[in-house]
């Protein structure tokens, strides 16, 4: 089961991130401003946010297993076509959307059934490793992105390529995935007060804030390391995805933190050191500095402590709404995800008014700081 997951998540990552290294090269090869190439990944997250709660509804009545495999095969199929007929601005806006809806299951129903089917003492552990191919997929897309555009001279051979381990990602989906099992009872009035619950509020939109961070450094990082700090295209790539690399110990510790300081402590920490490693970043100039800086920001990042949210929103939805924690989890991933719409367009906008990034990335700190606001008060438990 868990390995599934992980590769399936893994395999989301790589077709998510082999575009961002692009952004140059479509924008000149389209005709298109760096804030219109930062939207092709906001249109993909676009409807990635507006379709996970109707998907987290939607598994709650048919179960995750079907919504599952359905997701990733739709994804794959969007990526098949984005890697033929992606040849303008518009049809590849197109393609990425429907690839934003087909992957809008997927995390939900991981964690659900993280949540649902594995052992309590390893509920944190398996979260953490769904992170780490969470981590692994962005090393991969970033890393190898540019290269396969230089092998093939096309932008669309990394989402043709990326299109078939969607196709395994649904077939493992089918024979080794449990299903987390429908609640049949449930009303749509059933939910509201799920949604109006200000724990819930409180967490997602500190995530939220955490992920804007997260989003502006790993969309526009390898334009900024290549166009501001002399990196070739290649390397931009790889040094960027240093941020998940450094994630996957960095999830590891603060999962084994979370059990002893509390999981408010734990996200508490990590903000102030995500917006002080922002800076760092925006500032470094030399390779070791840019190294140690991305290093550091990925070690306390999105995949290293996001898991430790997902798990104090199922901790605190279970007993409060019962049978309705995929949902919950959904609502979650629905807020912190927003900032994936938000932070690509911005940055690249910021960058198109400025001529650097540079200011983009001080931004994202500021906001990362802000997610302190939403911490206080926050409840542990139900």
């Amino acid at each position: 089961m868990i390995v599934s997951l992980v590769l399936g998540w893994a395999f989301i990552y790589v077709s998510r991130t082999c575009l961002y290294p692009l952004f140059p090269v479509i924008a000149e090869e389209l005709g298109v401003t760096s804030a219109q190439a930062g939207l092709l990944s906001s249109v993909y997250f676009t409807s990635y946010t507006i379709l996970q709660i109707p998907a987290g509804l939607l598994m709650d009545r048919l179960g995750t297993k079907k919504c599952l495999a359905s997701g990733c095969a739709a994804s794959g199929i969007a990526l098949l076509c984005a890697g033929l007929w992606g040849s303008s601005y518009g049809t590849l806006l197109f393609f990425l959307g429907v690839q934003g809806a087909g992957d809008s299951f997927f995390y939900t129903a991981a964690q659900a059934t993280v949540v649902t089917h594995s052992p309590p003492k390893r509920k944190n552990l398996y979260s953490a490793l769904l992170g780490m191919g969470m981590s692994a997929g962005v090393l991969a897309g970033l890393g190898l992105s540019h290269s396969l555009y230089a092998a093939f001279a096309d932008y669309r051979a990394p989402f043709l390529l990326s299109a078939f381990p969607m196709f395994a990602a649904a077939g493992m989906t089918v024979f080794f995935v449990p299903d987390v099992p429908p609640s049949r009872t449930a009303r749509v009035r059933d939910y509201v007060p799920l949604f109006r619950d200000a724990d819930l509020w409180r967490i997602s939109g500190a995530m939220f804030c955490l992920l804007y961070g997260f989003w502006a450094c790993l969309n526009w990082g390898p334009t900024f390391l290549r166009v501001e700090r002399g990196f070739v295209a290649e390397q931009a790539g790889f040094y960027s995805g240093l941020i998940a690399l450094a994630s996957i110990p960095g999830g590891l510790l603060w999962s084994r933190l979370t059990g002893r300081l509390g999981r408010r402590a734990v996200l508490m920490t990590a903000l102030p050191l995500c917006a002080l490693f922002l800076c760092c970043v925006a500032n470094a100039r030399s390779f070791p500095a840019i190294t140690a800086s991305l290093m550091a920001f990925g070690f306390c990042s999105n995949t290293a402590v996001v898991p430790v949210a997902v798990l104090w929103i199922s901790q605190i939805a279970g007993p409060r709404y019962p049978g309705r924690v995929t949902v919950a989890i959904a609502f979650f991933n629905c807020v912190l995800i927003a900032s994936a719409v938000a932070a690509p367009a911005l940055s690249g906008l910021i960058r198109d008014v400025s001529g650097s990034l540079a200011g983009a990335i001080f931004l994202a700190a500021g906001v990362v700081l802000s997610g302190l606001l939403f911490l206080y008060g926050a409840r542990e438990a139900a």
